[in-house]
């Protein structure tokens, strides 16, 4: 007899660890956290947009001073830190029910720093050219905020889901600011704000709870781009193409050193070439 209320036991716990699994994947609460985002240059995707069929309108003639011709064409981008070059936050949870229906994860923009790879080329009338740098910063009186749409796995599937493209979306609201500095003369700034909405268009993006490429401290609740299949598969791009400003941009991973590490590794090394010149000095 008490063997068999053993078995019985054993037999209720290993059907309620069973139960407790297969509910587990779909009964998923997101907290609050931040997600860190790379912007990843793409040769053919990627940039701000000006004129043509674009949202955001060309420059006018004298934008840049007086006789400066009108300006329109793509700018290429790049991330202007080392790191985090977008980063959000989300403003609500989201709970995934059983059985599973997507949800809109609504996030809002904290972080924005762009800057062209290059200078824009600025003609004037008279033929006189200057290269001017151009960086895009968030606006700071105005929230830029986004919806990630999101399924879930059924139960029994890796612990993750898909991304709904045509319902996930940036609303940005942007600085866009340009620098110019003559030879011996202080620097000439220009600068407006823009407004753009940017679609996800990549078809077949995943997110997952846990990734082995996520540095400590990024968000492992909500991991956007990360295989729920394979946790040590790179963390894929996410496109962002919005009628003039386009995003590929790609979670913070581990592989990439944190800002804080790269700086004591600089002044490990300045301590490294000190103590050598210290060290010749005695030895002579």
């Amino acid at each position: 007899m008490i063997r068999f209320s053993v078995m019985v036991c054993l037999g209720a716990a290993v059907v309620s660890w069973v139960s407790a699994e297969a509910c587990r994947a779909e009964n998923v609460t997101l907290t609050y956290k931040k997600i860190k985002f790379d912007y990843v240059p793409q040769n053919d995707n990627g940039g701000i947009t000006f004129g043509g069929d674009s949202t955001i309108p060309a420059l006018p003639a004298d934008f840049f001073g007086p006789g400066s011709e009108p300006f329109t064409g793509n700018v290429s981008l790049k991330g202007s830190k080392i790191l985090q070059n977008l980063v959000v936050e989300r403003t609500a949870g989201a709970t995934f029910g059983t059985p599973s229906a997507p949800q809109d994860i609504p996030l809002e923009i904290v972080e924005l720093n762009l800057a062209s790879i290059q200078p824009i080329l600025v003609t004037y009338s008279g033929g006189l050219t200057e290269q001017w740098d151009m960086a895009i910063n968030l606006d700071k009186d105005e929230t830029s905020s986004c919806w990630i749409r999101a399924s879930h796995n059924p139960s029994g599937e890796p612990d993750g889901g898909t991304i709904v493209p045509l319902d996930s979306f940036f609303d940005i609201f942007a600085e866009v600011t340009f620098s110019y500095t003559p030879p011996g003369e202080t620097t000439r700034y220009r600068g407006f704000a823009i407004i753009d909405r940017s679609h996800l268009t990549t078809s077949d993006a995943k997110w997952a709870h846990q990734n082995n490429n996520i540095a400590d401290g990024a968000d492992r609740d909500f991991i956007p781009g990360a295989d729920p299949a394979d946790p040590s598969a790179p963390l894929q791009v996410l496109f962002f193409d919005g009628g003039g400003l386009d995003l590929p941009l790609r979670v913070v991973g581990a592989g990439v050193p944190e800002p804080s590490t790269l700086l004591l590794a600089r002044a490990c090394l300045v301590g490294l070439v000190a103590a050598q010149g210290r060290r010749q000095r005695l030895d002579r």
